[in-house]
């Protein structure tokens, strides 16, 4: 049997998210939609995916980095936001999750490459990326716990964790990622496709919660 390589502490869900695109890995900064599905630049030195809001009504920059080893309080936090948010997208349930301890999330963050986005030092979303075990088959990634919280949708937040994410996985040698997200999850599936995501099958009752079945798209890139 296929597995990961790290982080299944946490594995599946993809929350909704928001609207706009973008790029990563070190500093990279864009105005708006029609600028981050452009732009082919080389980002800057830094380790961080820097979006400025579309709207010039809105101040708001965002920063897309990893996690650090002393921040599993804030992982916690904004993992369990995400599980109250939106308990269809995830294979863990909120109890099963607040039940764990900042040890937990300490060891997920040790175990695998997890990411934040934050807005002004404050934590808004996050999203994980695991390699698959195995000599034939560690070429290849999935995407995981992508969320990013109601307010900070729309901001370029879901964009730049994306791409940081995605550029992790090329500067790691990655040639394939794949995730599932929820059918229901328009504006996910949307986002990932504007990355290059295709989907290339189902998997159904992927999901129970509540006695209800969820299927799932399955979407892969190649790189």
């Amino acid at each position: 049997m296929t597995r990961f390589h790290a982080g299944n502490f946490f594995r599946g869900g993809h929350a909704p998210l928001g609207k706009n695109q973008e790029r990563s890995g070190q500093i990279t900064s864009y105005e708006n939609r029609t600028s981050l599905r452009a732009t082919n630049r080389a980002p800057a030195r830094g380790g961080l995916c820097r979006a400025r809001a579309p709207s010039s009504d809105v101040a708001m920059t965002v920063i897309a980095r990893p996690f650090r080893p002393d921040e599993a309080a804030v992982l916690r936090d904004i993992r369990l936001q995400a599980l109250a948010d939106s308990p269809p997208a995830f294979a863990e349930r909120y109890d099963v999750a607040l039940a764990k301890g900042g040890e937990d999330f300490g060891a997920a963050l040790a175990a695998g490459a997890v990411w934040g986005v934050f807005d002004d030092g404050r934590c808004v979303g996050m999203a994980g990326l695991n390699r698959f075990v195995g000599a034939n088959v560690d070429h290849k990634g999935y995407v995981w716990g992508v969320f990013v919280s109601p307010a900070a949708r729309g901001t370029g937040a879901a964009q730049a964790l994306f791409r940081a994410v995605i550029d992790h996985a090329r500067a790691t040698g990655l040639t394939v990622l794949s995730l599932g997200v929820g059918d229901f999850n328009e504006p996910a599936k949307r986002l990932y496709a504007s990355f290059g995501f295709a989907p290339f099958g189902r998997e159904p009752r992927a999901v129970r919660l509540n006695g209800r079945y969820i299927d799932e798209v399955l979407m892969a890139l190649e790189l």
